[in-house]
């Protein structure tokens, strides 16, 4: 199905918020070195996120690793997609720096 593909959109996607008009726009910026928000937990202009149709979760999990978001939550309808992005959540705490969480979402 087409959630099992990393669609060059995703990729453009991660690029972008990684790039400085991509840190403007989630209102911080990183160290380059994964760690962003959850070092400032406090911080009221950092957003949470939701990823709609995650698929396999590219820019979501990508924002979680680098610390450039307070949350974020992939969302999807189908069982095995899933279940594939509660495995990529579920790595150790010490590779993301904010909170996965997966649920279903059917929109």
């Amino acid at each position: 199905g087409v959630g099992n593909t990393v669609w060059s959109s995703a990729v453009v996607l991660c690029l972008f918020l990684r790039s400085a008009a991509g840190i403007e726009l989630l209102g911080h910026s990183t160290d380059g070195g994964g760690r962003g928000v959850a070092d400032h937990p406090s911080s009221t202009c950092t957003p949470s996120v939701i990823e709609l149709g995650a698929g396999i979760g590219l820019p979501g999990l990508d924002l979680a690793r680098r610390g450039a978001a307070r949350k974020v939550v992939l969302t999807d309808t189908r069982e095995k997609l899933l279940e594939l992005l509660e495995l990529a959540a579920a790595v150790p705490p010490a590779a993301v720096a904010c909170p996965v969480a997966v649920g279903r979402l059917d929109w």
